[in-house]
C-alpha cells in the first residue's frame, strides 16, 4: 500500500471511488432519488473538486494492488477564497435547492468559526472503500497532513458521526454542530517565535547549500534526514514540504546574527519558519511558501481547460 498524489490520469477513477463512498451519505441524498444517478452527479462534483484541491491544496489517494481504495482532498481555505472565487463558490454551492441550503448554512458556520484566520487547511472530503474500512486507513490519510504541515491548523466538518472518534484520537477538538455536520479543528502547536533564548540555534540546510557562501567561514555540520521534505535545486537550494518523500540535509549550529544573515540570503518573505525535532535536537527549518504569484495566473479555470484537452 502506498499514498500517491492524484494526477490528471487518476482523476476519473478517484472521482468514481469518491462517488461510491458518498452515494449513501444523507448529506447528498437530495441530489437524486436513484442511487446510480446520484453517483453520476457526485462523480461530476468530485472531478471538479479534485481539480481545485490539486491547485490550491492537496489531493492524494491510497493505492493497494494497483487500485485506489481511499482518498483525501484538502484545500487552503483563505488562499482559495482569495485567488479563485469561482472555485471557492463551486465548493459551497449546488444546483439542488435542498443541498444548496445545507451548503450555505455550512459556509456560514465555517466563516464564523475561522473568523479570518489565515493558516487553515480544510478537509473537503475523505473516503475509504467499504471493503477496506476499519483498518486505520482514514487515520493514516489525515495524519499525513498533520505530520507534513505542523505550522497549519486543520479544519473539517463531519457528516458521518461514527468517524468522529478517528479525529478525536488525532487531537481534533469538536467545536459545534450545525444540522447534520459537526465542525472540528486541530490547532498547530508551532510557536509564533521559534528562536531559542540561549542563542544556540540549530538550523537545517539542504546538502547542496554552501553555508560558507553566506557565513564567510567554514561551518561544522551533522548529516540528518528531514521527513516530509524535498529540496528544490536552484542557485540557492531550498526546502519545500512534501507529503511523499524525505530528504537528506545538514544540521549546523549558528548564532542569532548568523541566522539573520541566512534569512536575508534566502529572502525570508518567501518562506515559513517551522521548528522540528530531529534526532532529539530542536532545529529551525525554512520552507518555501512563495506560491501566490503563480496561481493568480494559473487558476482553476485554466487547469480545467487543460484537463479537458488532455494536455499540460
Amino acid at each position: 500500500m502506498i499514498i500517491k498524489p492524484i494526477k490528471i490520469a487518476d482523476i476519473d477513477i478517484v472521482a468514481q471511488v469518491a462517488a461510491e463512498c458518498f452515494a449513501d451519505d444523507h448529506f447528498y441524498a437530495s441530489l437524486h432519488s436513484d442511487r446510480e444517478q446520484r453517483k453520476e452527479l457526485l462523480k461530476k462534483l468530485f472531478i471538479e473538486s479534485i481539480h481545485i484541491c490539486i491547485l490550491h491544496g492537496h489531493a492524494y489517494f491510497y493505492e493497494s494492488k494497483g487500485e485506489c481504495i481511499a482518498f483525501a482532498l484538502w484545500f487552503n481555505y483563505n488562499r482559495l477564497k482569495k485567488l479563485d472565487i469561482k472555485a471557492f463558490n463551486h465548493i459551497f454551492t449546488s444546483t439542488d435547492n435542498h443541498l444548496e441550503g445545507k451548503l450555505k448554512e455550512e459556509l456560514h458556520s465555517i466563516e464564523n468559526i475561522l473568523n479570518g484566520s489565515r493558516e487553515y487547511f480544510y478537509l473537503l472530503a475523505i473516503g475509504v472503500t467499504p471493503s477496506h474500512r476499519r483498518q486505520g486507513i482514514a487515520t493514516t490519510l489525515v495524519r499525513k497532513m498533520l505530520d507534513t504541515y505542523p505550522q497549519y491548523n486543520l479544519f473539517a466538518d463531519v457528516s458521518n458521526q461514527r468517524s468522529l472518534k478517528i479525529y478525536e484520537q488525532l487531537g481534533f477538538e469538536i467545536l459545534e454542530k450545525s444540522g447534520s455536520c459537526t465542525f472540528i479543528r486541530l490547532l498547530s502547536q508551532q510557536k509564533d517565535y521559534c528562536i531559542p533564548e540561549d542563542n544556540n540555534i540549530y538550523l537545517a540546510i539542504p546538502n547542496t547549500c554552501s553555508a560558507e557562501s553566506f557565513f564567510n567561514k567554514k561551518v561544522k555540520s551533522q548529516p540528518i534526514t528531514l521527513p516530509y521534505m524535498e529540496v528544490i535545486e536552484t542557485g540557492c537550494p531550498f526546502f519545500r514540504q512534501s507529503l511523499y518523500q524525505s530528504c537528506p540535509a545538514r544540521l549546523i549550529k549558528i548564532s542569532y546574527i548568523e541566522l539573520l544573515r541566512y534569512q536575508r540570503f534566502i529572502n525570508i518573505l518567501n518562506f515559513q519558519e517551522i521548528e522540528l525535532t530531529i534526532d532529539n535536537t530542536s532545529c529551525l527549518v525554512y520552507v518555501y511558501s512563495g506560491h501566490d504569484e503563480r496561481n493568480i495566473i494559473y487558476n482553476n479555470e485554466i487547469h480545467h481547460s487543460l484537463y479537458c484537452k488532455q494536455c499540460e
